[in-house]
């Protein structure tokens, strides 16, 4: 009896130093990940403040364009767009947010803009572009360079 119990105990003592192990093994590309994600947060919150103010800037200007257009009348179901996407700033930055995010599609907004005004739809087709091809894809390779470091 007493054999065993000792027997039990030598076992448990091994499973317990395997388990250490591979609980050790798992800790460091743990750690490696916090400890990059932590090196990434100040840059991280100054592409935040970028994107914010193209954001801004762009959305300002589609919706003065979107209240113009309401104000000279346009026909009911482009209202009904203009109001959903573009009639207030922050629903033209969240469409704007959306629309890089994968939120929206950015062709439902765009139509709207397009029957607004040309200008309108080159904006918003600028700003997609440079979002998608310039500031996401700088901000990546930064994020990468800096994890890499």
């Amino acid at each position: 009896g007493q054999l065993k119990i000792m027997e039990t105990a030598r076992v448990t003592k091994i499973i317990r130093t395997l388990r250490i192990h591979s609980i050790v093994r798992f800790i460091t590309p743990l750690r490696t990940l916090v400890f990059s994600i932590a090196a990434t947060i100040k840059p991280l919150f100054w592409s935040m403040v970028l994107l914010l103010m193209m954001m801004f800037v762009v959305g300002t200007m589609l919706t003065q364009q979107a209240i113009y257009s309401l104000e000279e009348g346009v026909h009911p179901a482009l209202e009904n767009e203009i109001h959903e996407y573009w009639s207030s700033l922050d629903r033209s930055m969240f469409t704007l947010f959306q629309s890089i995010s994968g939120g929206v599609s950015w062709r439902e907004p765009f139509q709207s803009l397009e029957a607004m005004s040309y200008l309108s739809s080159w904006t918003f087709t600028l700003y997609i572009s440079l979002v998608y091809f310039a500031v996401l894809n700088v901000v990546t390779a930064m994020f990468c360079s800096r994890a890499i470091e």
